[in-house]
């Protein structure tokens, strides 16, 4: 009852702000953070900052919470926020704001930091995104960008206690029902309410109030720790069960219950078969010995038999060891025929698409009167693995297991090649070749093509171009076949996912793509200057008229003094080009190593708006408008350069040579 009370009274307000934090501060409008708190404020930040990456664009590091206000008590913390410009990310916003919130759980929970007995939670906020915090401090300009206003609250404790109290018995009473989908809602629950009351009222909200006494009376974090509890006990309960069920698949999460039931897609029971739901292209594996005793091959459509939907491969294996028989069907790419010898643990095939239906799956049967049980001794391995499937323990399990997770994190984290791709998936990119259509250049399937090449599937005649033509169409056919995808020849999202999963697997390093084959011949070196912005326009695959002849013009001569061969001053590096100034600006050997540099930069993502513009050919000063030219560095030189022309003034764009 003391630590009740104990809480209710941190809500009131405090005199003065906190003196261990603030140098004078009794007066608001003369106080700083003490040096050593702000100088070991930055060290954090400049740590976590370290842990996002180079590539990103900090706008501010600032302090926010009751440790800025005079709402401080010994439950608060340093709120120590990073405020990231993301919309210099482009189209990969969205993708760079996930991977920094999963930087900012691992940072967290990585290290235990406290400055003077108060925690420090690190965030990366996006610099222009809403807050709720009535007070804001600038640790690095060292200055207040929002002062507190010292207003006492008019909190009704009566009503407050009542409020926690039934929100205490709501998360007691949902606990003792050890129902997970409960217990996430309820916490689902209580950050909407807790949003709600931030929006209405703000920090002294009751609704905010009741969320701070649930945190800090630990309540909220008894909540999460029963449904961890409630996860390591159901997955504890399946593990006895499944322990060895991953070996049906490469890595679905297979559930075959005590009885060995399983209702399949129409909510049919059968004791004896299973359709078990995997993504297209799963590796399937035996669950016996025996020999591949009939095989059929159904082809890609489903014909309907005797109310049976048969499509795809199937083939029944006659067990060893007196077991009953088993039927694997809905397959592709089968690793066996008539007559061969299987073994426990064997690639059999691959899950194959399902025409005309989302429930990709294997079809998996034994002989009427068995059941899937009797292939599984009773802690859930398979009973063919004596000595060939080693059981990892539980405890060696979790450690390789977070091993594997960093060895991700850290692959994903540091190739920005890898972020590429993670981008197509959640995109849902596909690239297709259509005989006799204008083959555009498209920058993710340059991404595509070098993973394909860094694996040796080779494109010998026009290499890394950006053109999905008939060449790379090939290459991708024989990725598809050599993970056992259906060979489409059509890249999607599924090929990306497979691509992605193996470049990590293989510890796939941005300095891996040095040398593959890209192509760089132009024909440009006999040409004049205008062929190169024309042949410029058409790599982009927008069209060749005097607007964005115009725009690119102006362009140029916005650029003035420019590197060899560079006419925009792109900073793009190749392996024999050299510095033209300090700026990072390059000198290139040709007019050809000139035009790819500019294209690889075009088209790195963070000028959409300048390539969208130019395809679309909505006019030279429509596109001088583009906040991607100060990124590049021209800034607004190009439109007052094409506000020129209008006016009666000549072009002197710089010749390229």
């Amino acid at each position: 009852m003391k630590k009740f009370q104990k809480i209710l009274d941190s809500f009131s307000l405090q005199e003065n702000l906190n003196p261990k934090v603030w140098d004078n501060y009794e007066d608001i409008d003369k106080a700083t953070l003490k040096s050593e708190v702000r100088k070991k404020l930055l060290e954090i930040a400049e740590e976590f900052s370290d842990d996002l990456g180079d590539d990103v664009f900090i706008e501010d590091i600032v302090l926010m919470g009751s440790l800025a206000n005079y709402n401080w008590s010994e439950f608060s913390d340093f709120d120590l926020h990073l405020l990231v410009d993301f919309g210099k990310y482009g189209e990969d916003e969205e993708l760079y704001r996930e991977i920094f919130e999963l930087k900012k759980k691992e940072f967290n929970n990585k290290y235990d930091i406290t400055i003077y007995g108060y925690d420090v939670e690190v965030y990366a906020q996006g610099a222009d995104d809403e807050h709720s915090s009535s007070a804001v401090y600038s640790i690095m300009n060292d200055e207040w960008i929002q002062k507190p206003v010292k207003e006492n609250a008019e909190i009704d404790f009566d009503f407050l206690k009542k409020k926690v109290k039934s929100w205490i018995s709501k998360i007691d009473d949902t606990i003792e029902t050890e129902d997970i989908d409960k217990m996430k809602s309820l916490k689902e629950k209580i950050k909407k309410y807790r949003k709600s009351g931030l929006e209405k009222e703000g920090e002294f909200s009751y609704e905010n109030l009741v969320f701070k006494f649930l945190r800090r009376s630990e309540m909220i974090g008894k909540l999460f720790e029963a449904i961890t509890k409630a996860k390591d006990k159901k997955l504890s309960i399946e593990s006895k069960i499944t322990e060895q069920s991953d070996r049906l698949f490469g890595s679905a999460s297979v559930k075959i219950p005590a009885d060995g039931a399983h209702a399949g897609q129409s909510g049919w029971a059968s004791g004896n078969a299973w359709d078990i739901k995997a993504p297209i292209g799963e590796p399937v594996y035996a669950i016996a010995d025996g020999t591949v005793k009939t095989f059929k091959d159904y082809g890609p459509k489903v014909r309907k038999t005797q109310g049976k939907k048969l499509f795809g491969i199937g083939f029944t294996v006659k067990s060893d060891n007196s077991l009953p028989d088993v039927y694997y069907t809905h397959l592709q790419n089968a690793q066996v025929q008539k007559g061969s010898k299987v073994k426990c643990g064997q690639l059999l095939g691959y899950v194959m698409d399902f025409p005309g239906s989302s429930y990709d799956h294997l079809h998996i049967g034994v002989e009427y009167g068995h059941n899937i049980r009797e292939f599984l001794n009773d802690d859930g391995t398979l009973k063919c693995a004596k000595g060939e499937i080693e059981v990892t323990p539980k405890s060696k399990q979790k450690k390789q297991s977070n091993k594997d997770q960093q060895m991700v994190w850290n692959t994903l984290s540091d190739s920005v090649f890898l972020k590429k791709i993670m981008s197509y998936v959640k995109d849902g990119l596909y690239f297709e070749y259509t005989p006799g259509q204008k083959i555009p250049y498209e920058q993710p399937v340059e991404v595509i093509q070098s993973g394909l090449q860094f694996f040796g599937f080779s494109l010998p005649r026009y290499g890394v171009d950006g053109k999905f033509g008939p060449e790379t169409q090939g290459a991708v056919k024989d990725f598809q076949s050599s993970v056992g995808l259906p060979q489409t020849g059509i890249f999607g999202v599924e090929d990306s996912k497979y691509l992605l999963a193996m470049l990590i697997q293989k510890g796939f390093t941005d300095s891996d793509l040095r040398g593959l084959q890209y192509d760089r011949d132009f024909g440009l070196e006999s040409k004049n200057d205008q062929d190169f912005y024309q042949t410029l326009l058409t790599k982009l695959g927008a069209p060749v008229t005097n607007e964005n002849m115009k725009f690119l013009l102006a362009w140029r001569q916005a650029e003035g003094k420019a590197g060899n061969f560079n006419p925009f001053n792109t900073t793009h590096k190749l392996e024999n080009s050299t510095d033209f100034n300090s700026a990072g600006v390059q000198n290139y050997q040709t007019l050809d190593d000139g035009m790819y540099a500019t294209l690889r930069t075009l088209t790195n993502g963070r000028y959409n708006c300048i390539v969208n513009g130019l395809i679309n050919d909505i006019g030279a000063a429509e596109i001088a408008k583009c906040a991607s030219l100060e990124t590049w560095g021209t800034g607004d030189l190009v439109g007052k350069v094409i506000s020129g022309y209008e006016n009666g003034a000549s072009i002197k764009s710089p010749s390229l040579r």
